[in-house]
């Protein structure tokens, strides 16, 4: 994270960059379940081979069979995502740890909100696009209601079939709750999600981690391959700060935050949507 300051040198101490960036990484759910690239470009561009190469049983001395590996590059460009707040000067200059982080906590939190909006929805330009405007994923249609575990073990085989492996489930408040509700037979009081504090989300569907975000509609679910799915960042949060103009009067300062930042998604059949297809 970079700092720029205009007016108050004393805005933002060097530790500020951990009350926002490492804030931002945990409350967003698409840093945790994604894999994140840091570049410098403009672009950026993911070799993928459609084909691969053929091999074949051949006799000693016969001519092998040359075949071709067919590739193509899928491209990302970051885009911006800015967050704009005013404070009062005397909450900035405040050299409590806890003022400070009041300030902190708002931009990432904001920020995660509307990074995570973008990965899992399909916002208008200038956002980027994200799952929900992909067609061409793998799909297990779950019917009007989940009632048991067998769209989730779809879902799963599905992602292994073509070779990726699930390494997350994600879905909206509502769904989560719903699931939690099933158990793991008729005859049983065992729930189907459990808590696992060794699980980054705290919880598990099926030994895999199960996220929450406001971010999903409900009744979808996603399940998605972390090495296959990323989100590619051009610049991290830059934090610049300014007491002139209007809110000087105010006695207060507009901090601004920064980011470029675009999710990737450069293979289909690592990611499998779970919703009623009807």
């Amino acid at each position: 994270m970079t700092m720029n300051t205009a007016g108050n040198s004393g805005v933002l101490p060097p530790e500020y960059g951990q009350l926002i960036v490492e804030p931002m990484t945990q409350m967003s759910v698409a840093l945790q379940v994604a894999t994140v690239i840091n570049t410098k470009a403009h672009d950026f561009h993911f070799p993928r081979v459609n084909s691969d190469v053929t091999a074949q049983w051949t006799a000693e001395g016969a001519t092998i069979a040359s075949s071709d590996v067919a590739t193509d590059s899928y491209v990302v460009t970051p885009k911006k995502l800015a967050s704009l707040t005013t404070v009062t000067n005397e909450l900035i200059n405040d050299s409590s740890p806890a003022a400070q982080e009041i300030v902190g906590q708002s931009i990432a939190r904001e920020m995660a909100r509307k990074l995570d909006a973008a990965f899992f929805g399909n916002l208008p330009a200038p956002a980027p696009a994200g799952l929900g405007s992909l067609t061409g994923t793998l799909v297990v249609d779950t019917g009007g209601t989940i009632a048991n575990a067998d769209p989730f073990i779809d879902g799963q085989m599905e992602i292994e079939a073509s070779g990726a492996a699930l390494t997350a489930w994600v879905t909206s408040p509502a769904t989560a709750r719903a699931i939690a509700k099933i158990k793991q037979s008729a005859d049983s009081n065992v729930p189907l999600v459990s808590p696992d504090v060794s699980a980054p989300s705290g919880r598990t569907l099926l030994g895999i981690p199960l996220y929450v975000t406001a971010a999903v509609p409900d009744g979808t679910v996603w399940g998605i391959s972390k090495a296959d799915v990323f989100v590619v960042m051009r610049q991290d949060v830059e934090i610049a700060t300014s007491s002139g103009g209007s809110t000087f009067a105010a006695d207060s300062t507009d901090i601004r935050g920064v980011m470029r930042v675009a999710p990737a998604f450069p293979r289909l059949d690592s990611i499998v949507k779970l919703y009623d297809a009807a």
